[in-house]
């Protein structure tokens, strides 16, 4: 089961402030979003990337690949869990949110035709939250790793294992989920 953690950092917006223009989201030429949404979308894309790689460990299904040999000479492994979260959160990201800078371990691309869009709120950040201005979309990062510690996932080292998104607005990390 995926574990969430909010982890909220202090940050400031300034001039990154901007008027919400009440635009649905969905167009690549959205240019703000809130703090907020992206958080949400986070928790919720985050947590089902995790169920999935969990249910892709426990069949067995991995489909384990190699990326190379690391620095060091260790085997750098590729599992369908990777991809298949890969997917779910890069797709999700995207069909939300079209004009988000994204940036992912893995790097397949594809169409988010057919995706059905993430939550764009969750209670736990509402309460967290209170001050909440919609963010010039090029001021805002989503840095996803997903499914980091590879290695371990292979081997059933699954308490080792996590899916990760980190929000950072003009690279200042501001919220990540675990």
């Amino acid at each position: 089961m995926c574990v969430c953690v909010l982890m909220l950092f202090v940050y400031t917006f300034r001039g990154s402030l901007q008027e919400s223009t009440g635009a649905m989201y969905g167009s690549k030429f959205d240019r703000s979003y809130k703090v907020s949404e992206v958080l949400s979308a986070a928790i919720y894309l985050s947590e089902k990337a995790g169920r999935l790689v969990k249910d892709i460990r426990d069949k067995d299904a991995l489909k384990e690949q190699s990326k190379g040999e690391t620095k060091e000479g260790v085997n750098d492994p590729l599992t369908e869990g990777d991809l298949q979260s890969h997917r779910i959160l890069v797709k999700g990201f995207k069909k939300a949110f079209p004009a988000l800078n994204l940036v992912s371990e893995e790097h397949e691309e594809e169409s988010v035709e057919g995706v059905t869009p993430p939550s764009l709120y969750h209670p736990d950040v509402q309460k967290v939250l209170k001050f909440d201005p919609a963010i010039a979309a090029e001021d805002i990062t989503v840095w996803v790793d997903p499914l980091d510690a590879t290695k371990e996932y292979t081997e059933r080292l699954t308490q080792y294992v996590t899916v990760m998104a980190c929000v950072a607005v003009k690279g200042v990390p501001v919220a990540g989920v675990l």
